[in-house]
Order: structure tokens, then C-alpha cells, then sequence
């Protein structure tokens, strides 16, 4: 079998892209913007924990955070600051969207170790939440190929938007699509002990 090297971030953040968060991480618990060199094995977890065949084309360009704990990656999401991935997704039923994918934010590619803590958890939606926030859009979209996932998103993103084809493992996989507002993802989050201490300075 063969194996990877681990990735270690090359620079390691202390603030979201435009505010800082004013509550501290356990010091272990590092994150960071990958670089292009990082994502292939970034697209690599993902698609085998989620049973996802994944496009890397799409996916250089994009902005991808990474968790490390103790210099191993324990997590990671791509930042959508527009419902381009999703959107693209839906197809010509883009077009029965309530909103404009441009008014959209979204998170995409979401991944966390198995293994991974209830405080690592709670530091990756603070995460999640803090760069949502900072794309200024009040519309967040969210998918996912997993029932129990989709349940779960949807306490937090409560309309359903539908199902699309998505090319999975599984032959005939399908994605079910949902948004919900910036007052609905914090409201979810402040029920679930997110710490959001900082929520104060965003307007």
C-alpha cells in the first residue's frame, strides 16, 4: 500500500481572513489556507472518507482550510464565497434557487478525523462560522451525500433546496442540497456550544 507523507502547514494562522477571534484554541490544534501543494492530499481524505470521487482541478484554486493536531491533519473544508460548487451541481434547477449563487456562501468538502475530539469539533465549526461570517453573505448552502450528515446540516440550514445526481463510488449516488441564513447557522451553533464569544464584532 502506499503511503503518503504527512502535510505540515507552511504558515499557521492566528486569524480568520479579516477579523481575529478573540478565544484561543487548544495550542496543539493549528490552521492554516492550504497551499496548492497541500490540497492533493487534502482531495485524497476527503474522497475516502466521504465515498466522493473529487475533482483536483477544481479544487487548486480554491481557498481550503486545514486543522493539525500535533502536525496531523485532523480536518478541512473548502470556502465557497459564492454557491458556485453547489450551484453547478443543481444544474438548470439552479434556477429555481430563491437567491442568486453570487448572494451565497458556502462550505464544501468538509472532513474530520474519526478520531477527532468534541473541543476539535467545536474549533472547526468556530472555524467554519468565523469564515462564513467574513464573506459578508447573509444565504449559506449547504449538501451532503450522507443521510445522518444531511440530517444533522439541516438543523442549521432548514430548507431544502433538492436532490441532484453526484458522481459517487456508489453507482446512482445522489446529493441532497439545503441553505439556511447567517441567524439560522448561529443560532445552531450557540444550541451545539460552539464558543462564540466573538460574534460581537461582526456587522
Amino acid at each position: 500500500m502506499q503511503t503518503t507523507t504527512p502535510i505540515l502547514p507552511t504558515h499557521v494562522e492566528t486569524r480568520p481572513p479579516t477579523r481575529p477571534l478573540p478565544f484561543r484554541a487548544p495550542a496543539r490544534v493549528q490552521t492554516a489556507w492550504l497551499s496548492r501543494e497541500q490540497i492533493p492530499e487534502f482531495a485524497e481524505r476527503y474522497s475516502r472518507a466521504a465515498g466522493v470521487l473529487v475533482s483536483l482541478d477544481a479544487l487548486l484554486d480554491s481557498e481550503i482550510r486545514g486543522f493539525f493536531l500535533q502536525g496531523r491533519p485532523v480536518a478541512g473544508y473548502r470556502l465557497g464565497r459564492s454557491a458556485t460548487r453547489y450551484g453547478a451541481m443543481a444544474g438548470d434547477r439552479v434556477s429555481d434557487w430563491p437567491f442568486d449563487v453570487d448572494e451565497a456562501a458556502e462550505i464544501t468538502h468538509l472532513w474530520i478525523a474519526p478520531d477527532a475530539s468534541s473541543a476539535v469539533r467545536r474549533i472547526v465549526y468556530g472555524w467554519i462560522l468565523a469564515d462564513l461570517l467574513a464573506t459578508h453573505k447573509t444565504i449559506v448552502v449547504g449538501g451532503s451525500v450522507s443521510h445522518d450528515i444531511t440530517r444533522q446540516q439541516m438543523r442549521s440550514m432548514p430548507h431544502l433546496l433538492h436532490e441532484v445526481a453526484c458522481p459517487t463510488v456508489r453507482p446512482g449516488g445522489f446529493a441532497t442540497l439545503y441553505y439556511g441564513t447567517v441567524h439560522t447557522v448561529v443560532a445552531d451553533a450557540i444550541a451545539s456550544g460552539v464558543p462564540l464569544p466573538w460574534l460581537g464584532g461582526f456587522r
